[in-house]
């Protein structure tokens, strides 16, 4: 899936260091530091220099395609001398001569609006001229998109690999769309900018932008020029703002700011954690888990993946499970809107796809499987019933199992897709198999036909329908009862201590992959398993003790050691200790960190796992959740909702 942003990752960027107060503090920050933030209507990403290098709609409309800030002061540029970030605020500050500087960029909750407050403080006997320079270039196209598969993305990777063979024709051709591709469009020229009075207009496709300012700007032309011109009193005090929005009827910018600041006490209020490292990480992680909830103009709404992955704009099933854990008591109508929506993906025969499309970006959404994304997902149908259960375990409204959607309620939905799965169970004997797609989490491995991540969750799955749906209890206790047997003949290594990441006949992966402490998160591992399992994760899988691979301290590995069978690799799984092959994805570190605590570890073990990423960030400069990193490799996204986890063990711990 290609990503929204390019970080430059030759240019060297300022680490940032976590305060008491839960904010990170970069000092001189530059162009290559970068800060995700978003709310309901939006994601977007400001740089160092106050400039935004990115502002889309939560419907995946590009408002920018260029945008750059400048400020003089008495003729002269300066530099920032420090940034500091806390919930959805980016603060910059310096002092140039006797005036000091802070402007804020920020946006609300709901409005698809980003604000530039700025604040001058003149300390000395003269007056201070400041002049603000803006430069925007719009876009406000809406992206042609295409389905890319395996065939266009891959076709190196799989040379001489098992491919259209092993897949079958048309499921290779139809159903393992991997990753998206946005068309470039045909070259046009910019949006064109309309100067009306005192403020900027811009329009396409019934899309529109403006650019208010207060007060009022002395340059304005349809280039994309806004200049304003202050004159900063002795010993006195300016505010200005700029205000980018595509909100037909916007709020003023001092109510975008005091929305900001309510977000940002509401973050503060619920700070925890034994020290500012955690508390950081929590005010972080509660931000971005909040931001990912998306409310469309069409009505769709719930918990996107990520800013790199919002186009066609979509939900997931597997992200959305991890990504709600710690809001589940705290905005439950948001989750409750989120299971509605993701429930309109799930198929006749109960099968999900990995995410659903909002049905205003689809041509035919009544027809079965137009609202798929990536269709048959193994792992989507126990995701669902498990994230219903969540909801009702933390008070729920026990009423939405009887809600309809497509003609089925909730519940008939949801025993739908215990029957899908207990269906995969072609050889009967208690294990539902997976078929040989790279249809799971791990995407870039074909892990078949029993695989410890996928049974796990089916276990959980179906004794969580024991619970949804009591007129069958016996019936699905029986069918987890089953598996449960299976899956320690098939699956169990008594000589290492763990289970096999996934077995066939005449082979199993044997490596400790931490995807497979699911067994311990839904129950699939008894207490003696799961001691053992969690005693080898300490051990293999926590970087610093673990002598053997090649990074040093650098946080935990998802999976050690590499996977032995290059044919079943693709893509960047391809490589050791990267994406599934042992880099670290902070949503299976934060399990580790709840299961390492509840099992009693030591602090220092299970905070290790909680910190150890977020900590690499901050040296690294990076101000939000990254998806997945490794010391050799380049990141994957940032601002990811399933790795805003840790919030959920912090909260746990306090």
């Amino acid at each position: 899936m290609i990503l929204c942003y390019n970080y430059p990752m030759q240019t060297i960027t300022p680490p940032a260091t976590p305060q008491k107060d839960g904010s990170l503090l970069v000092r001189q920050p530059t162009t290559a530091t970068h800060f995700d933030f978003g709310n309901q209507r939006l994601f977007a990403c400001v740089d160092g220099s106050g400039s935004l290098s990115a502002f889309n709609l939560a419907e995946g409309i590009r408002v920018l395609s260029k945008h750059s800030l400048i400020i003089q002061v008495n003729g002269h540029s300066f530099v920032w001398q420090n940034a500091v970030v806390f919930a959805r605020l980016f603060q910059l500050n310096t002092q140039s001569d006797d005036l000091a500087v802070t402007l804020t960029i920020t946006c609300d909750e709901t409005n698809a609006a980003v604000l530039w407050h700025w604040e001058f403080r003149n300390t000395s006997e003269k007056s201070a001229a400041v002049n603000i320079r803006h430069r925007f270039q719009f876009d406000l196209q809406r992206p042609t998109y295409q389905r890319a598969s395996l065939t266009g993305l891959f076709q190196r990777a799989l040379t001489g690999r098992p491919g259209k063979m092993l897949l079958g024709a048309r499921r290779w051709k139809i159903e393992n769309y991997f990753g998206e591709k946005i068309k470039k469009p045909p070259k046009v020229m910019q949006t064109p900018i309309q100067v009306d009075g005192k403020q900027f207009k811009a329009c396409r496709d019934g899309v529109g932008a403006q650019v208010l300012c207060i007060p009022s700007p002395q340059t304005l032309d349809d280039s994309g020029l806004l200049e304003q011109t202050l004159l900063i009193p002795a010993r006195g005090t300016i505010y200005a703002e700029n205000l980018l929005t595509c909100e037909e009827y916007p709020l003023l910018p001092q109510e975008i700011l005091s929305g900001a600041q309510r977000h940002a006490a509401g973050i503060d209020a619920q700070l925890r954690g034994a020290n500012a490292l955690q508390r950081s990480q929590l005010a972080t992680c509660l931000t971005t888990a909040e931001s990912m909830f998306k409310r469309l103009p069409s009505g769709f709404s719930g918990f996107w993946a990520g800013p790199g992955y919002a186009y066609p704009p979509r939900i997931y099933f597997r992200d959305s499970y991890w990504t709600v854990q710690p809001l589940l008591k705290s905005h439950p109508h948001w989750v409750r809107a989120h299971i509605l929506n993701l429930t309109r993906g799930v198929q006749p025969n109960g099968a999900c796809p990995s995410g659903v499309i909002d049905p205003a970006a689809v041509r035919n959404p009544q027809q079965t499987g137009a609202l798929n994304w990536m269709p048959n997902h193994f792992d989507s149908p126990a995701y669902l019933i498990l994230l219903v259960n969540d909801y009702l375990q933390s008070g729920g409204d026990e009423k939405i199992l009887t809600e309809e959607i497509n003609g089925r309620s909730l519940l008939g939905h949801l025993q739908a897709c215990g029957d899908y799965l207990f269906s995969q169970d072609l050889d009967q004997d208690g294990l539902p198999e997976k078929n040989q797609n790279p249809n799971d989490w791990a995407d870039n491995v074909l892990r078949y036909p029993w695989v410890t991540y996928d049974a796990a969750l089916i276990y959980g799955a179906w004794l969580a329908l024991a619970r949804l749906d009591t007129p069958h209890a016996a019936e699905w206790l029986a069918r987890a009862s089953h598996l449960k047997a299976a899956a320690n003949q098939h699956l169990w290594l008594a000589e290492k201590g763990w289970f096999a990441d996934y077995a066939r006949p005449n082979f199993k992966e044997e490596h400790l992959a931490i995807d497979t402490l699911t067994a311990i998160r839904f129950g699939l591992a008894d207490p003696q398993q799961s001691q053992q399992m969690l005693d080898a994760v300490e051990k293999n899988l926590l970087s610093v003790n673990n002598p053997h691979q090649p990074y040093g301290n650098w946080g935990v590995l998802c999976c050690y050691p590499p996977y032995q069978n290059s044919q079943d690799l693709f893509a960047k799984s391809a490589n050791p200790y990267r994406y599934h092959n042992g880099s670290e994805w902070p949503y299976l570190s934060a399990l580790a960190a709840l299961l390492l605590r509840q099992f009693g570890f030591q602090p220092q073990t299970w905070q290790y796992a909680l910190t150890r990423w977020w900590q690499y960030s901050l040296d690294q400069g990076w101000l939000t959740p990254v998806e997945f990193h490794s010391p050799a490799y380049p990141p994957g996204a940032f601002m990811q909702g399933w790795s805003a986890l840790a919030a959920l063990v912090i909260l746990e711990n306090h």
